[in-house]
């Protein structure tokens, strides 16, 4: 009997005649009212209602199962994501550190790396480059070596000044002929002491060729050759005076002109 049945809309819309199927999503229940027409007029009413308890779980269910697939999802991204982030920064954290101590002057150490994408690429172009610069090193620090001892047993004094006039480099026999010590002296003011008419001024605007001087030095007659050093043949990075010890032929030249007299 309707008169004992709630009165919902779907029941109202059904003894209009109209079928009730409306679903308000806002009700704790689901109903549906078929009419019953007879001679024109609704004799009965089909209803069914039923609760959304059903629903509410079948819909917590799946919500439930999204959300563990998403922790679970979530979880597999992070350990994934903190092993791939070790295989990528343990390499450049590698190659920092081996940066750091070629700045310091250690090229002998090789990173070891068992990656066979672009970083094991990079991290093997590196070893090369440090064993290559290793090498490059040790061959310039053998030719420094051997011309640091030609320099020591050289008869002729050799001297280098920088573009300032301060000397750089000075050989045993240029301090014996000269005697001059490596600091404390400048170009300029040592060879107008010593009367030698040339300036460090000259040598630069003159680059590359050379000037010769006769100067005397504490009863020595010496031979003294002045030339700049160019890399880029626009700035001059040195000056190079090559001194030899003509007192021996400056003699014998006294004598010969003593005994044609």
């Amino acid at each position: 009997s309707v008169k004992d049945i709630e009165k919902t809309p779907n029941i109202i819309s059904a003894l209009s005649g109209v079928t009730g199927d409306t679903l308000n999503e806002q009700l704790t229940y689901m109903d549906y009212a078929k009419p019953v027409i007879v001679n024109g007029k609704v004799k009965y009413v089909i209803y069914v209602k039923d609760t959304k308890e059903e629903l509410t779980q079948i819909i917590s269910t799946v919500l439930s199962i999204i959300l563990r697939a998403l922790l679970v999802g979530l979880l597999i991204s992070l350990i994934i994501g903190y092993f791939m982030s070790e295989t990528i920064t343990s390499p450049i954290i590698s190659l920092k550190s081996k940066a750091e101590r070629m700045a310091a002057g250690d090229f002998g150490t090789r990173i070891e790396s068992k990656a066979e994408d672009e970083i094991g690429d990079l991290t093997e172009a590196f070893n090369n480059m440090a064993a290559k610069i290793n090498e490059n090193l040790n061959t310039i620090s053998a030719e420094k070596t051997k011309l640091e001892t030609i320099l020591k047993f050289m008869t002729d004094g050799v001297i280098s000044f920088d573009e300032g006039g301060a000397i750089t480099h000075i050989n045993p026999a240029a301090k014996s002929y000269l005697g001059i010590d490596e600091s404390g002296t400048d170009f300029d003011e040592y060879f107008e002491k010593i009367g030698a008419d040339i300036s460090m001024s000259e040598i630069i605007v003159k680059k590359g060729e050379t000037i010769e001087r006769e100067i005397t030095v504490n009863d020595r007659q010496l031979q003294a050759f002045f030339t700049s050093i160019a890399p880029n043949e626009s700035v001059v990075s040195a000056v190079i005076v090559v001194v030899r010890d003509v007192t021996k032929l400056h003699k014998l030249e006294l004598s010969r002109r003593e005994f044609v007299s």
